[in-house]
């Protein structure tokens, strides 16, 4: 299990060492983390940092789960990966085809609710995870309609390896009319050995600010297996 990760700012580049519960006079061994998570900086992360994909390998998925309406609220299970979150974020029928698993996230304030998403690809199906992560930040633009440098970065873990892109300005999903302004995306590419899982949740910059810690939880607690 990750045991923390942060997100980049914008004004600063660096490796976070990754630290164990408790106070530094613990003297309990501590669980095996990820070993660096490495961000760039805005004005130069023109390209997605990366790390060693795990190995495109045969994986019998037939026995993975997807989290119900009736499942234990506290976790989300797809692709063999269970990740921790909050009971409030409730499950909702995937609206879009390649949406395995998807969650509403409450609003706050004045500001309506995001959705949070997991889509699920086997093998290399889906594409580049750079691309990937290069066509989320083009669904965005600043307010005077400029491109939007994502902020980016990596954690990598014994098991699977994530890498993440966060985003905000006037957001454009595919087929949509027109973009909405106000917005805000955290978002994630997960790679285990034999899938990958694209996670993001998109909405109202001050609904996905408030969600951004728990957010980061759901990734730095996710493990593969089942909860319990």
């Amino acid at each position: 299990m990750i045991q923390r990760a942060l997100f980049s700012t914008l004004l600063a580049a660096m490796i976070l060492p990754v630290s164990g519960c408790g106070g530094s006079g613990d003297s309990a061994p501590q669980p095996k983390g990820p070993t660096a998570i490495r961000t760039k900086p805005a004005e130069v992360a023109k390209a997605s940092p990366t790390v060693p994909a795990p190995p495109v390998e045969e994986v019998d998925g037939s026995e993975w789960r997807v989290s119900t309406s009736d499942d234990d609220p506290g976790f989300a299970e797809v692709a063999g990966m269970t990740f921790p979150k909050p009971s409030l974020w409730t499950w909702q029928q995937p609206s879009m085809r390649f949406r395995t698993l998807q969650y509403e996230v409450p609003g706050t304030g004045d500001q309506g609710g995001a959705t949070l998403v997991f889509s699920v690809f086997n093998g290399t199906d889906g594409g580049p995870t750079n691309l990937n992560i290069d066509r989320w930040a083009g669904q965005f633009r600043s307010e005077d309609g400029s491109e939007v440098v994502p902020i980016l970065g990596v954690m990598e873990g014994d098991d699977f390896n994530v890498q993440t892109v966060e985003t905000a300005g006037s957001y454009q999903a595919m087929g949509a009319p027109a973009p909405r302004t106000g917005q805000r995306q955290l978002g994630a590419i997960v790679e285990a050995p034999g899938r990958r899982i694209f996670i993001r949740v998109v909405g109202p910059d001050k609904t996905v600010e408030q969600a951004r810690a728990e957010f980061e939880k759901m990734l730095t607690g996710a493990f593969i297996g089942s909860p319990g």
